[in-house]
């Protein structure tokens, strides 16, 4: 089989706020990243919506506003086709980059021929391990749940 060849053509991402204060803590992460989104699919007006098959959203902790499938959540708010897929990947650190990897895996092989990747999270709103985390005992003596400074040095 042979692979089609993939590209990125076009990104957009929120603004950055204030850890205390900013205007961006009082939103849901939903809102945020379908206004990115849209401003996206905006930006590209040749772009016929019905042409985009996926939406992959790349989410640490899909949980609270961020669970139920944000993925599909965020085709349905930001007024893609409900034909449009849309998934949630949760590779902690690296799940917008997985989700990047995904939508051009699912292109080169065929699966899609347009699709959209997206990384969001609310670190504000949803606390570090997720509001109920549970530490296996087992890994815990193993020294399986490190933070993430100790993982990136690693890695």
């Amino acid at each position: 089989m042979e692979l089609k060849r993939t590209g990125i053509t076009d990104f957009c991402r929120s603004p950055i706020s204030k850890a205390k204060d900013g205007v961006l803590n009082q939103m849901d992460i939903l809102n945020i990243a379908s206004q990115v989104v849209k401003q996206l699919v905006k930006r590209n007006p040749r772009l016929p919506l019905e042409n985009i098959e996926v939406v992959a959203a790349g989410c640490a902790f899909p949980e609270a506003e961020s669970g139920f499938n944000i993925g599909r959540a965020l085709v349905v708010k930001s007024g893609l086709p409900l034909s449009v897929a849309g998934l949630t990947i949760n590779h902690f650190c690296g799940s917008s980059q997985t989700a990047v990897a995904v939508v051009s895996d699912m292109i080169a092989c065929g699966k899609a021929d347009i699709g959209i990747a997206v990384g969001l999270e609310h670190m504000k709103r949803t606390p570090m391990g997720g509001f109920n985390p549970f530490y296996e005992k087992e890994l815990y003596e193993k020294n399986y749940y490190i933070n993430m400074g100790i993982t990136a040095e690693n890695l």
